[in-house]
């Protein structure tokens, strides 16, 4: 015989083998087969762009897009795929389809906003230096 207690989430009394349906439901996130970015090879090389493009967003040392942020930004950086990788995991470690970006720029990446072959470049460019 199932026990009675008082519900936490709605505090009416109810069977202990009774689930309440005012329990939040928790959600885990639907994360990507086999993603990569939890992996040490990706941490080495995401540090590695951010070493080669001098831990400055790209886009903001060439000023070709304005950012409301401030003139450089030097903080909150992340490593744009300019390809998807989900697209073509092949691209997933190229040098020339990593570029670091503040988060104000990533944005407009993602969003499309700023064009591909505009990004492939500097990170070709990157690469010869």
């Amino acid at each position: 015989m199932a026990r009675l207690k008082s519900c936490g989430y709605c505090g009416r009394v109810h069977s202990t083998d009774i689930v309440c349906s005012k329990k939040a439901v928790t959600r885990t996130k639907i994360s990507y087969k086999g993603d990569l970015r939890n992996t040490y090879k990706w941490r080495k090389k995401r540090e590695y762009i951010k070493h080669r493009d001098n831990y400055i967003c790209q886009v903001c040392i060439r000023k070709d897009y304005f950012n409301p942020i401030g003139q450089y930004e030097f903080n909150k950086l992340q490593v744009h795929h300019i390809e998807p990788y989900k697209e073509n995991e092949e691209l997933f470690y190229d040098d020339d389809n990593l570029i670091t970006l503040c988060i104000y720029h990533h944005e407009r990446a993602e969003e499309g906003n700023i064009p591909k072959q505009y990004l492939k470049r500097i990170a070709r460019d990157n690469n010869e230096r």
